[in-house]
């Protein structure tokens, strides 16, 4: 198993950034989901985390609204360490 390190929060939306998704982007997606419950804690991981951490479930759920694969994810994990 690899081991990804956390990423701060301007990591993670440098990253972002720079394969075009916006903060804003990310949260229309979370406030258009069906189940009011997860989007409300979806919005809180998005909006009030210090750092993400690629083992956290939310992530890759996120990652899944946005198009992005798992594979594609980790790679962009790795890419988003450097900023």
């Amino acid at each position: 198993t690899v081991e990804y390190p956390s990423l701060t929060s301007r990591q993670f939306w440098l990253a972002a950034s720079r394969i075009n998704v916006t903060k804003a982007d990310v949260l229309a997606l979370v406030d258009a989901m069906e189940d009011t419950e997860t989007a409300a804690d979806f919005r809180i991981e998005v909006s009030e985390t210090v750092s993400f951490s690629r083992s956290n479930p939310a992530v890759d759920e996120l990652a899944t609204l946005l198009g992005i694969t798992s594979e594609q994810l980790d790679s962009l994990w790795t890419w988003a360490a450097q900023f």
